[in-house]
């Protein structure tokens, strides 16, 4: 089951970011532990920002945060996808549809930036069009 995040799953989705940044292919990339928290904070408190979990049997499994904000050159904000990782097959598509979902309902955001890693499945970005 999909659903919104609450500060309560805070602790949890820090754990699985960093499981996430663990997984990837950067290892000469340093895991800034105060930077995850801020990410993930930001994007759970803040009622700008987006943050939905994948939840199983009690335990957050997957998430999608974006965090939103003010264009650099154009009018309008831009929503960064700060996180997206998901352990159960079927939610992470699910988590990214329902992010979909809302930046529609916000007029105010006008681009949608997601950085996919350097070995990722293309069919996710083809999922998306």
């Amino acid at each position: 089951m999909i659903r919104e995040a609450r500060q309560t799953d805070i602790p949890d989705l820090i754990a699985l970011a960093i499981e996430a940044l663990k997984s990837d292919s950067y290892p000469e990339l340093v895991i800034d532990r105060n930077r995850v928290y801020l990410q993930v904070s930001g994007c759970v408190v803040a009622k700008s920002n987006f943050a939905w979990v994948s939840e199983h049997e009690g335990k957050i499994v997957g998430a999608l945060g974006a965090i939103i904000a003010p264009q650099s050159v154009y009018e309008g904000n831009l929503a960064v996808v700060v996180m997206w990782y998901c352990k159960s097959g079927g939610d992470g598509m699910r988590l990214m549809r329902e992010f979909l979902k809302w930046v529609d309902g916000r007029k105010s955001i006008n681009q949608v930036q997601y950085t996919g890693e350097r070995k990722g499945d293309i069919r996710i970005l083809q999922a998306l069009v």
